[in-house]
């Protein structure tokens, strides 16, 4: 629910062992999602991180983008998956 992933991020942030995540087919509610993407923004840990959610979610090309404007500062990380949005 929403305690959880907002607790999931807040312990992200400080992550200092996870290199990989999976989260890969959970449909985020908006301000979840954008939790994820501002520990995505600070986490110095993580390598891999699969966002990829079902394509036709709502809101999947908001997603897209918060999380693109967040990483683009992550130095760390070297694979990221979200999802093809086809217009």
């Amino acid at each position: 629910g929403d305690e959880g992933c907002k607790a999931l991020a807040e312990g992200l942030k400080i992550n200092r062992a996870l290199t990989s995540m999976d989260i890969s087919g959970i449909i985020f509610k908006e301000n979840n999602f954008e939790e994820l993407a501002k520990m995505a923004e600070v986490n110095t840990t993580l390598l891999s991180l699969n966002l990829d959610w079902p394509s036709g979610s709502p809101r999947s090309s908001e997603h897209c983008k918060i999380i693109k404007h967040k990483l683009s500062d992550n130095a760390v990380l070297r694979s990221v998956t979200v999802p093809m949005l086809l217009s």
